[in-house]
């Protein structure tokens, strides 16, 4: 009887640190959208722009974001996060998530500019930008990564119990990628009239049928998903869960971690991940 407490009491405790994990991973979903427009507007909007030095274009500036996390990465995991360890303090999980975000929120926020330059330029001298201008979103997106992708990873990792770790793991990764796919395409659907050019058509892959759609519209949507992102994580109930759950396992020896090596661990596993 005793074992077969022990078993539902184990199980009950898995169930327990998986849904928590979800329910973690869940706070970043706003920059988890904001990111996968990396994948479809940031690339529609590059269409329209004018090649970088004869070959860059659109599909070439994937490649920002990449140089993004490595540049960040190391900055925030080898010299700011260790500054703030010497000093003791530790930075909050929701402050990382709520940091990754308002990043996210400013590449958004760098795309809402670039629209209004690549009309106001169209329609003053009828030529295209520069795609170089797109530098800016991917850069910010490549920052918010390590602040919010690598966060929830670690976070994670922490929370499962130490026979889950992997599965808690996987769990996050489909709520950052499998959830916030599905979303995006519900707000894709929900906002496709954004899309539409003059004729009433979704073609706009042309300079002159772009600039008369209205993607500034869902990009404003999307800025204002991101500053809701920020204010979840800022919430003092947020603050405070988050607080518990990691006190409580920082005493357990179950989930025993240097959290600091796991980051690094962390964001050299999403380096090859952005190379690739």
């Amino acid at each position: 009887e005793e074992q077969q407490l022990q078993t539902i009491e184990t199980k009950n405790e898995q169930k327990s640190g998986i849904l928590t994990v979800v329910m973690v991973s869940g706070l970043i979903l706003p920059f988890s959208i904001v990111y996968n427009q990396m994948a479809t507007t940031f690339i529609i909007q590059g269409t329209v722009m004018q090649k970088a030095f004869g070959f860059v274009d659109a599909s070439e500036m994937n490649n920002a974001d990449t140089l993004s996390v490595l540049l960040f990465g190391n900055i925030i995991t080898r010299l700011i996060l260790p500054a703030f360890a010497s000093r003791g303090i530790k930075v909050p999980t929701n402050y990382k998530f709520a940091a990754g975000t308002s990043l996210g929120a400013l590449a958004i926020l760098s795309s809402i500019v670039i629209e209004h330059n690549i009309k106001k330029h169209y329609f003053e001298t009828g030529d295209k930008i520069s795609i170089l201008w797109q530098v800016f979103p991917y850069m910010f997106i490549g920052a918010g990564e390590i602040l919010s992708f690598a966060a929830a990873f670690e976070i994670a990792f922490v929370i499962a119990p130490a026979k889950d770790k992997a599965l808690a793991s996987a769990a996050s990764l489909f709520i950052q990628g499998g959830i916030s796919n599905i979303l995006c395409l519900g707000l894709y659907n929900i906002c496709s009239p954004f899309f539409y050019n003059d004729n009433g058509t979704a073609d706009i892959t042309d300079i002159d049928t772009y600039v008369t759609a209205n993607l500034q519209n869902y990009f404003w949507l999307l800025f204002a998903i991101g500053i809701f992102g920020v204010v979840l994580n800022l919430l003092p109930p947020v603050s405070r869960w988050l607080k518990s759950i990691e006190e409580s396992k920082a005493t357990s020896k179950d989930s025993f971690i240097d959290r600091d090596s796991l980051l690094n661990d962390t964001f050299s596993e999403s380096e090859t991940m952005n190379i690739h």
